[in-house]
């Protein structure tokens, strides 16, 4: 009895782990990021690609876009195309 007892509350410390933070199990990073910079039109093309079975549930979530470490944007998103996506920033 003691022996199921220990799995039990093993079971349920590592639900609670899972539980209290979600982003550990999920998450993971985009398998490419290419950038183009068209200087003419002083845009930037980012094609992140992140291959996702629920791109509503699992997706990229942020996007910060950088000049010499200051924050130029920051855009946030709720879903992502199935595979890999194209942003523009002006």
């Amino acid at each position: 009895m003691k022996r199921q007892t220990y799995i039990l509350a093993f079971l349920v410390f590592i639900l609670m782990i899972f539980s209290l933070y979600p982003q550990v199990s999920y998450a993971n990073a985009p398998q490419d990021v290419t950038l183009e910079y068209d200087s003419s039109a002083q845009t930037l093309a980012v094609t992140i690609t992140h291959k996702s079975s629920f791109p509503g549930f699992h997706h990229i979530k942020t996007v910060e876009i950088k000049k010499n470490s200051a924050v130029i944007s920051t855009t946030n998103y709720d879903t992502q195309p199935k595979e890999s996506a194209i942003y523009l920033y002006l």
